[in-house]
């Protein structure tokens, strides 16, 4: 299951590449059953936006009054990471002490940038 910022961040890489509709965005992806024609089910994009497939998640976010949303550049990702799974290759994952050590090297960064001590006057958030 996604946390919070996974979800944030699955939002902003969708609004930065242009968000198209789940309706649209089923039509480009070819029936998963053998021997069907057609395309895939929009409830079959929102499984793989909530719960994934095979570890790997189709970014999406719940647009204001638009439903589901996606994106093309969204749609590519997923399908080279669920190929790269399929085909036996891990996924690069990077550790949680990993990203955390980066997110206080971010943090000290903009302080210096601010021209501010982290002690006496803390960001806002």
């Amino acid at each position: 299951m996604r946390t919070t910022s996974e979800w944030e961040a699955a939002a902003a890489r969708v609004i930065a590449d242009g968000p198209v509709q789940l309706s649209r965005l089923a039509r480009r992806v070819p029936a998963d059953r053998r021997g069907k024609a057609g395309h895939a089910s929009v409830g079959a994009l929102v499984r793989w936006i909530v719960f994934g497939r095979k570890g790997v998640y189709l970014d999406g976010a719940r647009l204001a009054g638009k439903g589901w949303s996606s994106s093309e550049a969204a749609l590519a990702r997923f399908s080279a990471a669920l190929t790269a799974v399929e085909a036996g290759c891990r996924p690069e994952i990077t550790p949680p002490c990993e990203l955390e050590r980066r997110s206080a090297a971010a943090i000290a960064e903009l302080y210096r940038v601010a021209g501010r001590d982290p002690v006496t006057s803390p960001l806002k958030r």
